[in-house]
């Protein structure tokens, strides 16, 4: 199963090698704050200079300025095109109160979805510490004996955490995504190919693959059922706080 693990890993090492990382992952916390303020890469600013309609408009409204103050258009007060000033006083304040509210929205909107986001990784910890303290040791899956059950539920957890972020950034995963959780044995090689051709969510059917941990990993019928409704209400939990960050 891992005799595909060295070639991806020196690949994956490859690409850390090349600063292949994007951009706005590169986040410093310690940053100083002016320079925070006054920087460029990786703003609205150099995304909204990136699009092509910002140069159109422009250019028109310059062309226009220049053919109208050189005296090659005329626009009397008395022509449709004419507008004073003064009526656009009225705009000017509608704007303004529109950018501060949609502003204020994306903030919300944010720090909400900031919430969510650590909502999921402190559910993964729950679930570390639930299984520490429910699940006895020494429980197996019968075809792979080298693993616990423990570990196993605990490996799809954080799988599902790693696939829903990388759906989420990119709205696909790709083979390079697939390869990093390759490398730190988080998922196997078997299990992304059938993850690959998989039509629906990635990071939902490895949850349905905990769940059904439960029926294979742990011989004791009443530690089973246990469990099974334990797992399954963090599975529910986490697909819950999934479902709250596409909504956002």
């Amino acid at each position: 199963v891992m005799a595909k693990v060295p070639e991806v890993r020196a690949h994956v090492v490859n690409l850390h090698a090349e600063n292949k990382q994007p951009e706005w992952q590169k986040y410093d916390p310690n940053e100083n704050l002016l320079k925070v303020a006054f920087s460029f890469r990786n703003t609205v600013v150099q995304m909204s200079l990136q699009r092509s309609e910002v140069y159109v408009f422009a250019t028109f409204h310059f062309v226009v300025a220049f053919f109208y103050r050189s005296g090659y258009i005329h626009v009397d007060q008395q022509d449709l095109l004419y507008l004073p000033f003064s009526l656009l006083d009225i705009i000017v304040g509608l704007m303004t109160f529109f950018i501060c509210f949609y502003q204020k929205y994306c903030f919300k909107r944010y720090l909400a979805m900031y919430d969510q986001t650590r909502g999921l990784l402190s559910k993964l910890l729950d679930l570390v510490q639930e299984l520490r303290w429910r699940m006895p040791a020494g429980q197996y899956i019968h075809d792979k004996p080298a693993l616990g059950a423990k570990r196993t539920v605990v490996r799809y957890f954080l799988a599902s955490m790693y696939l829903f972020f990388f759906f989420m950034n990119n709205g696909s995963i790709s083979d390079k995504e697939y390869d990093v959780l390759v490398v730190g044995n988080i998922l196997y090689s078997d299990e992304v190919e059938w993850l690959q051709e998989y039509a629906g969510a990635p990071y939902s059917a490895v949850l349905d693959w905990a769940v059904q941990l439960m029926n294979i990993g742990i011989k004791d019928d009443k530690n089973k059922e246990k469990m099974g409704r334990f797992v399954s209400r963090m599975v529910n939990e986490v697909r819950h706080e999934q479902t709250a960050v596409q909504d956002s």
